[in-house]
């Protein structure tokens, strides 16, 4: 268990019941930093570190935090809530990938899969079904437009 303590209140212009565009990208720095300043050395110990803090209050408490800087929730009851999530056994993981090029159809070429060459890629890259490396160039053909197989 990490025992963290509830710090005492932010002090922050709060800008009232619309937090928008810059006031809640600042809001979200100032917070995790200071929640950081107050925890950092039990945190580091738990494995948990700045941004991470920064994406949890984002991510999971982000309603939350800007219920709280437009008073209506308490800072006892918003930080209270992220020590319990903090300390609780449940971990989440989210991990994005995006796969490029994108529905592209290739053709192998050795250790090689060659892609049409009207594509806008400034770099070789890598085919998500195969892992291979993608060249760009014409597309060899296969079979004759008479030779190809028909299904009914």
């Amino acid at each position: 268990m990490i025992n963290l303590q509830i710090p005492l209140e932010l002090s922050f212009s709060k800008p009232g019941d619309i937090v928008k565009g810059n006031e809640i990208s600042a809001l979200f720095e100032n917070l995790a930093g200071y929640l950081w300043n107050n925890w950092q050395n039990q945190l580091i110990k738990n494995g948990i570190f700045g941004n991470d803090l920064w994406s949890l209050l984002h991510n999971k408490f982000f309603n939350q935090v800007t219920d709280w800087a437009s008073g209506k929730l308490t800072w006892d009851v918003l930080v209270k809530a992220v020590i319990d999530h903090i300390e609780s056994d449940e971990r989440n993981y989210t991990f994005t990938f995006e796969i490029f090029p994108k529905a592209i159809f290739g053709l192998p070429d050795g250790n090689k899969l060659v892609v049409p060459s009207n594509m806008k890629v400034a770099f070789d890259s890598i085919e998500a079904g195969s892992f291979k490396v993608t060249k760009h160039g014409t597309l060899p053909i296969y079979r004759k437009e008479k030779e190809k197989s028909k299904f009914t």
